[in-house]
């Protein structure tokens, strides 16, 4: 008897080895997250390395920053937090490559040339041409954005699911690429897959102007190790998490929703079983998502010109696990138009009762949120007039403000109760200033005195 069983583990630790280790191969090499980096009004398509750094800068986007010329082949920028390092000497620059140099300064390379310095990688731009002639001579701002899953447009007849972030379907297990892209009416969506099928991890990448806009991740229940298939080999893998063998935090999120065949929120024996029948072909899973994604009633609502704000509001964020939004100018600040007591655009803006500048895009949703919080600089003593636009383009009545500003000196004084007439019938918290540095344990325990927040919600602590 105890032999067998030895043979049964050696079997399961052989399996673990050849099909597992496939999880990670897929999640490192096969697939790709893209990113936008905007500069002047041009967007250049990025892919992140499947690093700690590249996830971490990954977090902090979007981010608009000033980088800096040096030596006629490369703009940075120090970014106000730490990200983590695996430095290398890499002995050759490409054009096009982002990396960190220390563990805060982001370099995006504009030409080809050898160095003798050591760098962590964060990513690359994948076609880089007019990239130097676009990023010039000087300084320049330059915006990371993260893609969005916006702009996929399904067939009226389609049998795929879009949900969030992701794209399920009973199709994917039955039909090749061909078909899976005649679901859709854009004509401009690549198929980057984990194997030679279509599989968990896959992701489809819509391409606009040799930029990849938007992105959907594939889930198909049942299917573990992206390999397009449910079977035998997922059903141990399956086991294999049941019985503690392997942990789920090894696990990209949509391997993880995958793993919960049979959808009841767990991960057990039954999803293993299902599997296993699904493998006899005595059963098949549905790939039609019953799980109702938790929407947070809590929204961060940030205004940032130089990403001190901005710092504050993600960390607020992730410790509530509540949405976050950007207000951003449709013309965006300039370092000249916040050149103070020059007669700059900001001074114009501050001294003038009646300006609101223009805010590019908009919260679709504000009904789901019953509580606000509010970032902004401190400009002259008082909240920046593009606050003043935000507070009147939204009824907000019966929400919770909680206001919070950035200041290397002045105090959140009357700039917070001068927006109280924009939303009347809101009720107001008492606001607080931050200084530049503030860490992330600040902000949390911030929050965790704010009475009217749940406890509940920090979830990360």
């Amino acid at each position: 008897m105890r032999k067998i069983l030895s043979l049964v583990t050696a079997f399961v630790i052989l399996f673990i080895h050849f099909n597992y280790g496939n999880i990670s191969k897929v999640k490192g090499l096969e697939t790709e997250t893209h990113i936008i980096i905007t500069v002047n009004e041009t967007n250049f398509d990025a892919v992140l390395y499947d690093t700690e750094s590249a996830k971490t800068f990954l977090s902090m986007l979007p981010m608009t920053i000033e980088m800096n010329e040096l030596n006629s082949n490369e703009k940075y920028h120090y970014l106000d937090k730490t990200l983590p390092t695996s430095s290398e000497s890499v002995g050759q620059i490409h054009t096009g490559d982002l990396m960190l140099y220390g563990n805060s300064c982001v370099v995006l390379f504009y030409k080809d040339f050898k160095t003798s310095y050591s760098y962590t990688k964060l990513g690359y731009i994948t076609d880089t041409t007019d990239l130097q002639n676009t990023l010039g001579t000087g300084n320049v701002t330059v915006t990371y954005s993260k893609v969005s899953n916006d702009g996929f447009v399904l067939n009226d007849d389609s049998s795929l699911t879009i949900s969030d972030k992701y794209i399920y379907g009973d199709l994917f297990l039955k039909a090749d690429e061909t078909e899976v892209l005649s679901q859709f009416k854009n004509n401009s969506i690549h198929i980057e897959k984990t194997g030679k099928k279509i599989g968990t991890g896959s992701k489809l990448v819509l391409i606009e102007n040799n930029t990849v806009t938007s992105e959907l991740t594939v889930v198909i229940f049942g299917d573990v190790n992206g390999d397009g298939e449910c079977d035998a080999q997922d059903a141990v893998i399956v086991s294999c998490i049941v019985f503690g063998l392997i942990s789920l935090s090894d696990l990209n999120e949509e391997y993880r929703i995958a793993a919960d065949c049979n959808q009841d929120g767990n991960i057990d024996k039954s999803d293993s079983s299902l599997l296993i029948e699904t493998g006899l072909k005595l059963k098949e899973i549905s790939q039609t998502p019953t799980q109702t994604e938790e929407k947070s009633d809590i929204l961060v609502v940030y205004f940032s010109a130089t990403g001190t704000t901005e710092t504050i509001a993600n960390y607020a964020a992730a410790a509530l696990s509540a949405d976050i939004y950007e207000i951003e100018a449709e013309v965006p600040y300039t370092a000249a138009d916040l050149a103070y007591y020059t007669g700059c655009r900001a001074d114009k803006e501050q001294s003038d009762p009646t300006a609101r500048p223009a805010i590019s895009g908009s919260v679709d949703n504000m009904s789901q949120y019953k509580t606000i919080l509010l970032g902004y600089p401190i400009w002259h003593g008082q909240a920046p007039k593009i606050i003043y636009t935000f507070l009147e383009s939204y009824d907000l009545s019966g929400k919770t403000i909680i206001p919070f500003c950035t200041s290397h000196s002045s105090g959140i004084g009357s700039s917070a109760t001068n927006l109280h007439s924009l939303a009347p019938n809101s009720q107001w918290n008492s606001g607080r200033r931050f200084a530049n540095g503030t860490s992330e344990a600040q902000i949390v325990s911030w929050l965790q005195a704010l009475t009217l927040i749940s406890t509940e919600k920090f979830k990360r602590w």
